[in-house]
Formats: structure tokens, sequence, C-alpha cells
């Protein structure tokens, strides 16, 4: 049976077009390089609860749904958890963020306590799974043979994944909060565009910046010999020329009207 994610998609056509502009973006930026195939797992498994028969009767309109049971966003979570956890063989903390990033896809990201899913209506969402599907589209990407209702059961327990987020709360640092909200921006970013344009992602031919098309906007603009000019250009240098490549994050304070923003952009690129 053919699984779609939205009315005029399929669940594999949105799954893969979502982790391909992720992964690009992601590739792109050069940062918290040993999150990628985290990143991977998490946009293959995003919408993995839209392959229950309650999510596909809703979005079909085959019949009325239990507004419980057609939720995707929280067995989805627990399925990256699990995933990248006993397959994959990451620790709690690595786990866990894949498990926040997808539960959280649709709002906004929140305490780890505050996005504890309960065990109400797991089960009946589990068993309403067309796994047999899914191995079809995992097939090519993933290790498939744990996709069973029989493997969610073993390795969710609602007790002890309330004691594992309580216990990583308590250790995350200021690089797992960049991470997560990384992780995550990458993630909605490419879910909502293939949502709303239902597009495939398709790569193109990245146009370098420079900091060069600063300086030459900067020189085309209208030239007035006056003290607040020549304190933009004295601003303009010295940031330049104390820039540092020591560090990756940078503060730029300048009174206003003293050339900010192209001295940001400059400084950025």
């Amino acid at each position: 049976m053919t699984l779609y994610s939205h009315p005029n998609t399929t669940l594999k056509e949105h799954l893969f077009a979502t982790r391909d502009m992720a992964l690009h973006l992601f590739d792109q930026h050069n940062v918290f390089a040993e999150y990628r195939e985290v990143l991977e797992i998490a946009t293959l498994l995003h919408d993995l609860g839209k392959a229950s028969s309650y999510f596909q009767d809703y979005l079909l309109k085959r019949r009325k749904v239990n507004q419980e049971l057609k939720k995707h966003a929280g067995i989805s979570a627990l399925w990256a958890y699990i995933y990248t956890k006993e397959i994959l063989g990451k620790d709690n903390k690595t786990a866990l963020l894949t498990y926040l990033i997808i539960k959280r896809h649709h709002g906004s990201i929140k305490d780890y306590e505050d996005n504890f899913i309960d065990g109400d209506h797991l089960s009946e969402i589990n068993e309403g799974i067309d796994y047999q599907a899914l191995r079809s589209i995992y097939q090519d990407v993933l290790k498939t043979e744990c996709f069973t209702a029989e493997f969610f059961e073993q390795n969710f327990s609602s007790s002890s994944m309330r004691r594992i987020v309580r216990k990583e709360k308590k250790q995350t640092s200021i690089d797992d909060y960049f991470a997560i909200n990384y992780l995550f921006s990458l993630l909605t970013y490419a879910d909502k565009y293939n949502a709303i344009f239902g597009k495939t992602f398709e790569k193109k031919e990245k146009i370098p910046l420079q900091s060069e098309y600063v300086k030459l906007f900067k020189d085309s603009l209208p030239k007035k010999e006056n003290v607040i000019n020549s304190i933009r250009e004295e601003a303009f240098d010295q940031a330049e020329n104390n820039i540092s490549n020591k560090h990756s994050i940078f503060s730029l304070n300048l009174p206003t009207g003293c050339g900010k923003t192209l001295n940001a952009i400059n400084l950025a690129l």
C-alpha cells in the first residue's frame, strides 16, 4: 500500500526530499560535523508515524479518526530515539537530541521534560503502523529489520524514558543547546519547504560571496566628507584589521549610525 505524507506527496518522497535538503545545507555550513548521521536519521524518521492507518485514514478522508490516534510526531520521535540508541549505538544524550527535534518539529523547542511523552495511545498507534511498507521505504538507507511493532514495545518504557530525560537534562551544555537548535532549524526548514512547495530538492551551484562585494557596494554610495563618515571608515578598517581566525563568535559594538550592518556583513564574509 502506498503511504502519503501529504495529499499529493508520498511519504517516501517527502522523507527523502527532507533528508536531501537538510544534509545539503548541513554540508555547506561545516559545523557540528559529528551530528551528520544524527541529522540524517532525524530527517528520515521525522514523519514515520504517518505510516499509521489512523493518520492515513485522516489524511485521505477515509473515515473519522480519533484526534489523539492520528498524531505522528510522538511515535516518530521515539522511533528515532530507539534507532539512534539501539541500532546506531549512540549514547542517551545523542539519542535524546534526535527525539527532541522530531517531537517539536511542528512547534518550537521547549524544556526536555516539557517534551516527554507518556504511553497513552502509543501502543494503539504502534499497532496501526504499516511496518512492512516502512521497511520497503527504508530498505536502501537504514537497517530495516528493527522496524516492527514488537521491537518498539520491547524498547520503549515510559518510566525509564522519564528517568533518562531527567538525568540528561542535568548534564546538557551550551554546546548541546546550539547543536539542538541548529539541527532543529535544518529539519523544520527542509520539512516545511517540501511540504509547502512540493518540490524535490535539486542541488544548485553555490554562488561564492566575497567581502569584496561589500566594499564595492560601500564605494558606490554617495561620498560626503563629514565627521560621521570618517568614523564609519575608521570603524570599518579597524574591525577588519583586528578580526582573528582563532575564534568563531565575535561581538561588534558600535554606536548607532557607525555602520554596523555593512561592517558585520564584511566581517562575516
